[in-house]
């Protein structure tokens, strides 16, 4: 926009606060980056999954979304905190028995098939169980 004077330096630098906004973020989305390729996301992902076997499904997810909620303070963005965290809650969730993965009758693939045939939760973990 510059270089095709579309707008000029003086009105560039006077959106400063924009240009903060832009940077800070720009930079933080980064950090969580470099958290993942450093081996920090895989490290934690590790060390929360180690604590959570041998729980019951309910106290893990819990104890899933504790550690989601109380991990966002080491980040300076929700956006950061997410882009880094994200995965690695859900890849501990997933791999830990006895968690669904998100399964329900309301929102999985079986749904068409089988709505409406009044199946019993039981008759759901079978069929989920395919």
């Amino acid at each position: 926009m510059l270089t095709m004077r579309v707008v000029s330096w003086k009105e560039m630098a006077g959106n400063h606060t924009a240009w903060t906004t832009l940077t800070l973020l720009a930079t933080l989305v980064t950090l969580a980056g470099g958290l993942s390729r450093t081996g920090f996301v895989k490290w934690f992902a590790d060390g929360v999954a180690a604590h959570m076997s041998g729980l019951s499904p309910t106290f893990t997810i819990i104890a899933l979304v504790t550690v989601y909620f109380c991990s966002h303070y080491m980040f300076a963005s929700l956006t950061a905190h997410t882009s880094a965290m994200m995965p690695v809650m859900l890849a501990v969730g997933l791999g830990i028995p006895g968690v669904p993965g998100g399964q329900t009758p309301f929102g999985s693939r079986i749904d068409n098939r089988h709505h409406g045939r009044n199946h019993s939760p039981r008759d759901w973990a079978r069929l989920l169980a395919r």
